[in-house]
């Protein structure tokens, strides 16, 4: 359990570049993403290291707004970064 003021503490370690700010410390992760886009709003996303796509689409009241009627309803970009910060 971290204690009152123990994450300030640690903030105030972390590494500073040569002009005496923080930095982000080191760098363990770049995400490999590659977006091809088909037909109207239906995009794929692949993912490293997985080989099955991501679908984003429309649906619900955003189609509406867009004035949009995919052919399919499919989970916009939207839904899937919801999803990520809530999970």
């Amino acid at each position: 359990m971290i204690e009152k003021g123990e994450a300030w503490q640690n903030a105030r370690l972390r590494p500073r570049d040569h002009e005496g700010r923080q930095s982000m410390g080191e760098h363990i992760y770049t995400s490999q993403v590659k977006i091809l886009k088909d037909k109207g709003p239906h995009r794929r996303a692949y993912i490293a290291p997985f080989p099955e796509p991501v679908h984003y689409g429309l649906h619900g009241a955003i189609k509406h707004f867009y004035g949009v009627e995919p052919e399919e309803e499919l989970p916009t970009t939207l839904d899937h970064v919801v999803a990520a910060v809530a999970g």
